[in-house]
């Protein structure tokens, strides 16, 4: 577990190399009749290297440390390598990061069909990225922990033709991107689920997947038509080292996972009407995410003299993809690159392109920090019974009202009594005009709702005023406490729990109480 608040973290990039498909291995037979099955394949895994082989040349192409083609990895992995293999030394490293108040993400970059949704999500039996990192999660979480409090919230989006939506919101609107003050780049009315289990997550991850868009192509018969992003949020809440008892520190890590769209090609892919405008729109989000990682790696890269200049402009406006990963590739976060590719001969310059992206993001490094912030417990229960001050004294108005309309009700007569001669409404010296009948059965009826409209309000204010009272009875006497020993303040660290329980079921029915009001009002 990480203890500095600072750190400097290059990009983690790690390739993996899926087995051959029974569509690649006949479009190869047939394309190089001349060549055996094993020759099908371009690519070779030698850890931490990958070894090309042009399959229009004999000559074997070495991708190692060596002038313009270095191409070494951090890892490299085969078909033999299963989800867990690859997590355990990718994605696993970052859940302490996570816990520790650090921002992580991981993200699944290739061509279309070369296993990325696979790595991500994984299937039955075999499961993705995503669902291991939330089992060790939780598995951190539930361990024992002396005073911290932890809460965990969840949010799951797809970028879709550039339009972003929310894959378990009720909401099936487009969403836009905003920029916060403090939180940074944010997806404005994105729903954030508060999940407390595992299955619960689950069950979140498994709507979003079948609700994300996903078709057939040339290339892959289920292919993802949208980028993925699927962030979960821990905050970590323990009494801050010598601060008072009430003063909390909170600790935000955030995990991105995200499964990218695959690029690919118009001919080889045989895409056509809406296919086509979903191709194009994935390949320019996927150009604008490579010219992004380009001027990071060339900044990271600069010379003494050059260093000296301004900075390049990194395009991350260029699509909603790269804005959103604007903190993942240049920010406070530590980021894990896999790269997808296929072995086979027939994507070759796609394995090129996927391998040259992947070596330059090595080169991106920043500066990582903790996200540590604090809470005054005490500060916030000020604030929430100044408000609760400001709702007793309407209520009671309210009340007294109500009192006075049925005491009126209740009075023989209605006439206000006035001097004589003034000429006011109900004095001896003004005769009173005739009402109809219709206007007397109206005013009956009037008075006989008004009644029983004060007769339902009545209670249900009063009640709130006895919860709102007994809520202040409490606070004076914890207010009067002054703790003398350990167990003391360990006492009243536990009422103050109690009653940050009892204020929360008190602004429930405080709501309930408005709620009957506004089908009440007089």
């Amino acid at each position: 577990m990480p203890e500095k608040d600072e750190l400097e973290s290059r990009m983690l990039v790690a390739v993996r190399a899926r087995s051959l498909t029974d569509r690649e291995i006949s479009t190869t037979q047939s394309r190089y009749p001349e060549k055996t099955i094993e020759q099908h394949r371009c690519v070779r895994c030698e850890h931490p290297n990958v070894v090309l082989t042009d399959p229009d040349t004999t000559a074997e192409v070495f991708l190692l440390s060596r002038g313009d083609r270095a191409y070494a990895f951090d890892y490299v992995f085969d078909a033999q390598d299963t989800n867990d293999t690859v997590y355990g030394v990718t994605v696993s490293p970052l859940i302490a990061y996570i816990m520790s108040g650090y921002n992580a993400t991981c993200f699944a970059y290739g061509m279309t069909g070369a296993g990325k949704t696979y790595t991500m999500m994984g299937e039955v039996g075999a499961p993705g990225l995503c669902f291991l990192a939330v089992e060790e999660l939780f598995r951190h979480i539930g361990a024992p922990h002396s005073h911290k409090y932890y809460s965990i919230h969840v949010s799951y989006l797809e970028i879709y033709n550039e339009k972003i939506k929310d894959l378990v919101g009720s909401t099936k609107k487009t969403l836009d991107i905003v920029e916060h003050a403090h939180r940074g780049i944010v997806v404005n009315n994105l729903t954030e689920y508060a999940v407390t289990n595992l299955q619960e997550m689950q069950q979140l991850m498994e709507a979003g997947n079948m609700r994300r868009t996903m078709a057939s192509t040339g290339s892959n018969v289920v292919s993802s038509r949208s980028h993925a992003i699927l962030q979960i949020t821990v905050k970590e809440r323990c009494t801050a080292p010598g601060a008072d008892a009430n003063v909390m520190q909170v600790c935000t890590g955030k995990l991105s996972l995200i499964d990218l769209a695959g690029s690919e090609r118009a001919s080889c892919s045989d895409m056509k009407g809406i296919r086509m405008v979903e191709g194009a729109n994935i390949n320019r989000s996927l150009l604008s995410l490579a010219n992004c990682i380009t001027v990071l790696a060339n900044i990271n890269q600069r010379t003494e003299k050059a260093s000296q200049l301004p900075l390049p402009h990194i395009p991350y406006r260029d699509s909603k993809l790269t804005r959103l990963l604007k903190d993942s590739l240049g920010g406070n976060t530590r980021t894990v690159m896999i790269a997808n590719i296929s072995p086979s001969c027939i994507s070759y310059e796609e394995t090129v392109s996927t391998l040259k992206y992947a070596s330059r993001a090595r080169n991106i490094r920043r500066k990582i920090h903790k996200n540590i912030s604090t809470e005054d417990t005490q500060a916030n229960y000020k604030d929430i019974i100044q408000s609760l001050q400001g709702e007793i004294a309407e209520l009671r108005t309210q009340v007294q009202l109500a009192q006075t309309a049925n005491e009126r009700l209740a009075g023989p007569s209605n006439a206000v009594e006035s001097p004589a001669g003034l000429g006011i409404a109900g004095s001896p010296g003004t005769p009173k005009r005739k009402k109809t009948r219709k206007q007397t059965n109206a005013n009956k009826q009037r008075n006989v709702q008004t009644s029983k409209r004060h007769q339902l309000l009545a209670p249900a204010q009063k009640e709130s005023l006895h919860r709102i009272d007994r809520v202040f009875q409490y606070v004076t006497h914890l207010n009067a406490a002054e703790p003398s020993s350990d167990s003391c303040a360990a006492s009243n660290q536990a009422e103050s729990r109690v009653f940050q329980a009892y204020l929360l079921r008190l602004v429930m029915g405080a709501a309930a109480d408005r709620r009957e009001r506004s089908k009440l009002q007089i």
